[in-house]
């Protein structure tokens, strides 16, 4: 933004422009990944020895960590097939002009 004063008599008439470019370059970048374990439409019973309705075992689980990738590999657990591929990526080019006087 860049703002002129166009009256001398007057400093609170002021003429401003404004430039705002989003994505200058037009870059179709990746922004995030997918990340879902799990199929949005079929259930996880591999998860099901995790609820916490298990008791002590669940707990005991939950603090000592496990291995995620054997988990996922185990069986039973229906990984979603867009696991770790491109989920979004940048807007497209955007230019925004604009012209104001303040009186």
């Amino acid at each position: 933004m860049q703002a002129f004063k166009i009256n001398p008599h007057h400093e609170n008439q002021v003429l401003g422009f404004d430039f705002n470019v989003i994505n200058l370059l037009n870059q179709h970048s990746v922004t995030s990944y997918y990340e879902g374990m799990n199929s949005i439409y079929q259930g996880t019973p591999g998860l099901l020895q995790f609820q916490i309705f298990n008791g002590a075992s669940f707990y005991q689980t939950a603090e000592t960590g496990y291995n995620v990738q054997q988990e996922l590999s185990s069986g039973g657990f229906a990984k979603s097939s867009w696991y770790g591929q491109p989920y979004s990526y940048q807007a497209p080019r955007t230019i925004r002009l604009g012209v104001h006087f303040d009186f």
